[in-house]
């Protein structure tokens, strides 16, 4: 009810949630961005802008990814780990296993 009211009294067409969600669509339009800069102020000289740029597209290209991976995480099923807090993921896509005998806790040694 409160966002309701928001988007009527600061006339927003879109929900709240949609415009909060903007700014995380348009990560993926940076490295495009950034790249273009990149070699534009290359093609043009400006050596100290195009490693700006580098540094910058370095960036947000680990961002991108690293938002993938976390995306990837939270659709991830039938995972009773919290993920997001176990630091960098290394792997992922999908895990087999096979069954064995006892718990990974109480395994005979």
């Amino acid at each position: 009810q409160f966002f309701s009211l928001y988007q009527t009294n600061r006339g927003l067409q879109l929900r709240v949630d949609a415009q909060l969600i903007k700014p995380v669509q348009r990560i993926t339009r940076y490295p495009m961005f950034l790249s273009d800069l990149y070699k534009t102020s290359a093609d043009h000289g400006d050596i100290d802008s195009s490693e700006d740029y580098s540094a910058a597209l370095n960036s947000i290209l680990s961002v991108v990814d690293h938002t993938n991976t976390m995306m990837w995480i939270g659709n991830m099923k039938n995972c009773s780990l919290n993920l997001c807090g176990q630091g960098q993921l290394l792997k992922h896509g999908k895990l087999m296993s096979k069954k064995i005998h006892g718990s990974f806790l109480n395994r005979k040694k």
